[in-house]
């Protein structure tokens, strides 16, 4: 084996995880029961939560029913100052 075939450091090698942003959240999102409510300032703590864990990025989902539209949705996260 030569230098040249020793794979790079595992930092060089990071996978980019994406994590999933919906209205419906809880441990049985589709049970009334286990739903938790959803409203802007947990959705900002979820965001935050996910940057600083080190996900590569965030996928919002595109539910018409469930009141949230996605662009304004990221639109209101970026943080600003």
């Amino acid at each position: 084996m030569t230098v040249s075939d020793v794979p790079p450091p595992l930092p060089e090698r990071r996978m980019e995880s994406l994590w999933y942003l919906v209205a419906n959240d809880g441990r049985y999102p589709w049970d009334t029961q286990w739903k938790r409510k959803v409203d802007f300032e947990y959705l900002q703590a979820w965001a935050k939560s996910i940057e600083v864990n080190g996900f590569y990025g965030t996928l919002l989902a595109t539910q018409p029913i469930s009141g949230l539209d996605p662009f304004i949705t990221a639109a209101s996260l970026v943080p600003t100052g």
